[in-house]
């Protein structure tokens, strides 16, 4: 049986696009609405939460972003860890109007980034998902 540390660069990403797709969903269906947030595998395999302080009261989500990209970055400079994830709630225009959307950026150390998108829309006591959306993304943590 494999451990957790031999796993492949799309085992990782895998793995950080689950958990960040589910926590995001949670706290749409919470609270209507998320906060950026992060996640990473660490050099040994371990999938964790990636924190921060905010600079002032009230960030924006796009500083809040810069800054969790920052800290990943920081993290993957010293090679404490191989894989990251930033989760943030967009809105993205439509032909057919804007639609909310969970989108998750993607790194590995050995791969290219990925940038994923899931369209969403919270109705009452439901949410209903669209297909997810993938496409090459921009290397800002492993850089």
């Amino acid at each position: 049986m494999a451990t957790s540390s031999a796993r492949s660069s799309s085992d990782d990403l895998d793995a950080l696009l689950d958990h960040l797709i589910q926590h995001a969903l949670e706290q749409v269906e919470k609270e209507g609405d998320f906060h950026p947030f992060a996640a990473a595998i660490d050099s040994g395999g371990e999938l964790r939460m990636v924190g921060m302080e905010p600079e002032n009261e009230e960030p924006s989500p796009q500083e809040i972003v810069d800054q969790l990209v920052a800290s990943l970055a920081a993290s993957a400079e010293r090679g404490e860890i191989r894989a990251s994830g930033v989760c943030a709630n967009v809105t993205l225009p439509g032909p057919e109007g804007d639609s909310e959307a969970v989108v998750v950026q993607l790194e590995h150390r050995d791969d290219d980034p990925v940038d994923i998108a899931l369209p969403y829309e919270a109705h009452d006591d439901h949410l209903h998902t669209g297909e997810l959306v993938a496409g090459l993304g921009t290397r800002r943590v492993f850089g």
